[in-house]
């Protein structure tokens, strides 16, 4: 279920990646926390990447499996 749920979300990303222009990215995001869309991929990477880190951390706490990079 996880699995498939992750291939449908990577397809989604791809699409939407591979269909929209440098000029798309850098219009104005409704956010006004963000100057444009990029703006907003980038934090979003960035916040992303922060909770991986902590999961990594607890699993290493519990001597889980390490995450593979």
């Amino acid at each position: 279920m996880l699995q498939e749920y992750r291939e449908d979300i990577e397809k989604k990303i791809e699409d939407f990646l591979n269909g929209v222009s440098d000029k798309e990215l850098l219009d104005k995001d409704d956010f006004i926390w963000f100057d444009s869309i990029l703006g907003k991929f980038v934090y979003l990477l960035r916040y992303n990447e922060f909770h991986l880190g902590e999961l990594a951390q607890i699993l290493r706490n519990m001597d889980g499996e390490k995450l593979k990079w």
